[in-house]
């Protein structure tokens, strides 16, 4: 186990060096700019009897802005990254040979290119989720000072001034009303569940096509499977609790061929290596 893990870490380090860390930075930075240009921006010429001109909720600043864009290019990104090189070990043979002639089991080899593509899928979710809710703070604390300074146009023709926007849940709240946010980090089990089985199968996905002989159909339609038969069953007309259910089940199956994969993988893997 400690040679795997010494392993993954190298591997890890690598790609990381190789374009990680630009994925990384540039994925989440472009995201944050655009929440802040449309934050700050605000709804100029808003005419609704609820909120001030200027005046937008965080979860109107995530959906609005290019966050969900910039976070899916930057997991695609990352995931061609791991191919790229991955493949390099492959086909070019330095790599691969290196890692032949450890002294140490085909399997544990294996293990460690999973751990290391994991590692790096699930960093980059944690590091948007971090980037969020800490956004949440300074974003919201000009809009409460901007709450503050409009005057709201009630329905029954009063007018409120001053408001105090300091006593609210506007996090908690952003996570259920908005749409890219109850996707990716939704606070329903379910949802939630279905987010982190794709991210597993996504990263064993990537290694397992990437380190075969040659790129088969079989990758191909488990690729299209996992990426489109969740948009198609989305696009129907169910409700939200027979769609949390059918989506969970398709994760749940898709859990079940990433743990086929990774089997896979390591039989691959598996012929006596040098001592």
């Amino acid at each position: 186990m400690k040679q795997t893990a010494l392993l993954s870490g190298y591997v890890f380090q690598w790609n990381m060096k190789k374009g990680g860390w630009a994925v990384y930075v540039f994925s989440i930075l472009a995201g944050v700019i655009t929440a802040v240009y449309r934050g700050y921006a605000g709804m100029a010429g808003e005419t609704s009897p609820y909120r001030a001109k200027g005046f937008l909720p965080y979860e109107l600043i995530i959906d609005q802005s290019m966050i969900p864009l910039f976070f899916g290019i930057g997991l695609l990104a990352l995931l061609f990254l791991q191919f790229l090189q991955l493949r390099k070990y492959q086909r070019e043979g330095k790599g691969i040979y290196t890692f032949l002639t450890l002294p140490m089991k085909g399997t544990q080899v294996a293990n460690a290119f999973l751990l290391q593509s994991l590692a790096m899928v699930f960093l980059y979710y944690a590091l948007w989720l971090m980037v969020i809710v800490v956004m949440y703070f300074p974003m919201m604390h000009w809009m409460v000072s901007l709450a503050a300074k409009q005057e709201f146009l009630m329905n029954d023709g009063s007018i409120l001034t001053g408001i105090d926007a300091t006593r609210h849940n506007g996090l908690f709240l952003a996570f259920l009303r908005s749409e890219f946010l109850s996707i990716a980090y939704s606070l329903d089990w379910k949802n939630m569940m279905c987010a982190l089985f794709l991210l597993f199968f996504a990263g064993v996905w990537i290694v397992s096509v990437s380190m075969q002989r040659a790129i088969g159909l079989t990758g191909i339609f488990i690729c299209a499977a996992g990426l489109m038969i969740p948009l198609a069953l989305y696009l129907q007309g169910h409700s939200a609790g027979e769609m949390s259910n059918i989506l969970l089940t398709g994760s749940i199956l898709l859990l079940a061929v990433g743990i086929w994969l990774i089997f896979r993988l390591q039989a691959d893997f598996r012929e006596p290596l040098a001592k």
